[in-house]
């Protein structure tokens, strides 16, 4: 395998790494995937895949000006992001609708922004990236990347993101056709609960921080 092909399969390697859905995020993907279909949950997983690249840039081309400011506001972009996250979580909880009623029910640049917004309101995955562009220097025995290959490592983390939400969807997909509709309104509080809860300690950590810093 030549040095771009590896680099790029690197790339693919780091970009599921970061989108496994242990986080918000994760949660609000699952949940439009799973109620609106492939079209919303794809648009989706693109706003995160975006999010994901630009910090992706900051780290790999060293844009340490940048870098510094984005970790100079986590505790107002945790706020925000606290706010957001009970907001939609108490959305989720009041929203009614069945499950034919799918891909329309969200606009793709609401679909898209939304995710992307929530995830770049999140300046700790400088740290993120910064850890798997450490190991990948050392897999490469220390040897700096050029540009080109830099770029390219940074475009499959994008095709990893979007390659893992895929396949996440089309299972969801599976899983939504065998269920009955009586089960919706049931997810939508679970993840609703579960956004509110998630919200409230992002709240918490905001404030620590603020104490702390």
């Amino acid at each position: 395998m030549g040095i771009s092909l590896w680099i790029l399969f690197l790339g693919i390697v780091a970009g599921i790494s970061v989108a496994l859905p242990y986080g918000p995020v994760g949660f609000v993907l699952i949940r439009r995937f799973y109620l609106f279909g492939m079209k919303s949950g794809m648009y989706s997983a693109l706003g995160t895949a975006l999010s994901d690249g630009f910090y992706a840039v900051v780290v790999g081309f060293g844009l340490h000006r940048i870098s510094n400011f984005l970790l100079s506001i986590v505790s107002y972009a945790e706020i925000f992001a606290g706010g957001v996250l009970i907001y939609i979580g108490v959305r989720a909880m009041r929203h009614q609708m069945h499950l034919h009623e799918d891909e329309e029910e969200n606009h793709p640049v609401q679909d898209v922004t939304s995710t992307l917004v929530l995830n770049f309101l999140n300046p700790t995955l400088i740290f993120s990236f910064a850890l798997i562009f450490t190991i990948l220097t050392k897999i490469l025995h220390g040897v700096p990347m050029t540009f080109y290959q830099t770029t390219l490592f940074i475009g499959g983390i994008a095709l990893g993101t979007c390659g893992f939400w895929f396949l996440v969807g089309k299972y969801i997909h599976y899983l939504r056709t065998k269920n009955k509709h009586e089960l919706v309104q049931k997810i939508n509080y679970v993840t609703g609960v579960i956004l509110i809860g998630l919200g409230v300690l992002v709240l918490v950590g905001a404030i620590i921080h603020w104490i702390f810093k």
